[in-house]
């Protein structure tokens, strides 16, 4: 074989091991539509809307949507976003924390999807900061 040959081959498969920039949202949209198939309408809109807020995000922060990127520098930066967006529904500006964790609690349960499945190693939205913010969905009163 020649060298040529040689030295296509081996660059080749260096370019293959790069990192596809687009395969997380390329698994994302692969997940939404396993949900149309498994889960009710409100369910998949939920989930397309963290699509969307999660392209916002990387786009106003710059930020690479990787599932090696998903950690608690995501966490602190996303959750912040989320807190300062403009909200149509409210006179001013973030969603509220129970909204916020919801994001979240829907993110962690795509990327445990997507581990479960090899898309990744990443385990750091396993970490106890990385948490799901909400609040009591009934007061517990008691008498004496």
């Amino acid at each position: 074989m020649c060298i040529k040959k040689l030295l296509n081959k081996e660059f080749r498969k260096q370019s293959e091991k790069k990192p596809d920039k687009n395969k997380f949202l390329m698994v994302f949209n692969e997940y939404v539509e396993h949900l149309k198939d498994t889960k009710s309408p409100l369910t998949v809109k939920k989930f397309e809307t963290l699509n969307k807020r999660l392209i916002e995000f990387s786009s106003v922060f710059n930020y690479p949507l990787t599932f090696e990127s998903i950690d608690l520098n995501f966490y602190d930066k996303f959750k912040k976003y989320l807190l300062n967006i403009d909200n149509p529904t409210r006179k001013r500006k973030g969603l509220l924390n129970d909204s916020i964790g919801k994001y979240m609690a829907n993110l962690k349960t795509f990327m445990q999807w997507t581990l479960d499945r090899n898309h990744h190693t990443n385990t750091a939205f396993h970490k106890k900061q990385f948490k799901v913010d909400k609040k009591a969905k009934h007061e517990i009163i008691t008498s004496y």
